[in-house]
């Protein structure tokens, strides 16, 4: 994932080697023939490593070095011919772009009620909850998803791709539409919203989420609102739970989970990852077995 800090705010204290992605920053947050190389140098590495050699289809943007590789073949689509036969162009980056905002709309769903502004509840999405919500949204990316896009591009012989998030999407933003008592746009508007600017009668704007929520959460107030990672400033960074208070609050998820298996197991996943870093020594022991006995007279 490329964006334009470095060191973005809400990143404090993370470990970049743990992060789902890769990040990489330059000032335009665009892909560049220093990002591209460093990443197929890489992936060089990585078939070396397993004594694989490899063909890498690409398109002729700028870039895209022409560089020589030991286990990688670079070979470039025909000029302008690049939206039919690449195939990630056949469905592969919409799926992973239609399941990333359905993340969105979840979040947002499940938060509306509660802030007091719309952009209040904006700005507390940060570039880490876009980072950690693409690397998901890569995941939900089916593999039978990704073969028959490679199929309409020419790659094998299987059926057609169908992307079936259309329902789905529609269905939350009928329910945010509720929420707020306004008319939003369409599924297929939002699905294709790369595409298409004109998603509202009444915000036709880039930051139309943003005036959305707000105009409903707090229409007398006008100012704008600048979405980059930089500007993350004036966001709060709360004090790290204690070992102790971050079990705490699994508890509290697992009870509220009740009989729901999905819930459930995602909060024991999370458990034990907490205390495998314990056992690892990673979290800092911030407890001592005596804290949790009483003192007899």
């Amino acid at each position: 994932m490329i964006g334009k800090s470095q060191n973005p705010r809400c990143f404090k204290h993370m470990d970049f080697s743990q992060m789902p992605v890769q990040w990489k920053a330059n000032k335009k947050a665009w892909m560049d023939s220093s990002i591209f190389g460093e990443w197929l140098k890489d992936i060089n590495n990585k078939m070396k490593r397993q004594k694989r050699k490899i063909l890498v289809f690409i398109d002729n943007a700028t870039s895209h070095p022409h560089s020589v590789f030991s286990n990688i073949e670079l070979k470039f689509f025909p000029a302008n011919c690049t939206s039919q036969l690449q195939p990630m162009d056949q469905g592969i980056i919409q799926s992973m772009k239609l399941s990333y905002r359905k993340i969105l709309l979840m979040d947002v769903l499940s938060r509306v009620e509660s802030c007091d502004s719309g952009q209040g509840l904006i700005k507390s999405i940060t570039v880490k909850h876009a980072l950690y919500w693409a690397a998901q949204a890569w995941e939900n990316v089916k593999s039978e998803t990704i073969q028959k896009c490679f199929a309409n591009a020419g790659f094998g012989f299987y059926e057609h791709a169908n992307l079936d998030h259309e329902e789905n999407i529609q269905n939350m933003i009928d329910d945010l539409s509720s929420s707020l008592g306004i008319e939003c746009c369409s599924g297929i508007n939002f699905m294709n919203i790369d595409e298409e600017k004109q998603l509202l009668h009444a915000y036709t704007d880039d930051d139309w989420e943003t005036q959305l929520i707000e105009n409903y959460l707090s229409p007398a107030d006008n100012e704008t609102l600048e979405l980059d990672e930089e500007s993350d400033s004036d966001i709060p960074i709360s004090k790290a739970p204690t070992v102790k208070e971050a079990l705490y609050s699994l508890d509290v998820i697992k009870t509220f989970s009740n009989n729901d298996s999905k819930v459930f197991g995602a909060v024991m996943k999370a458990e034990s990852a907490i205390k495998e870093l314990i056992s690892e020594g990673t979290c800092q022991r911030q407890s001592k077995l005596t804290d949790y006995l009483e003192k007899i007279n």
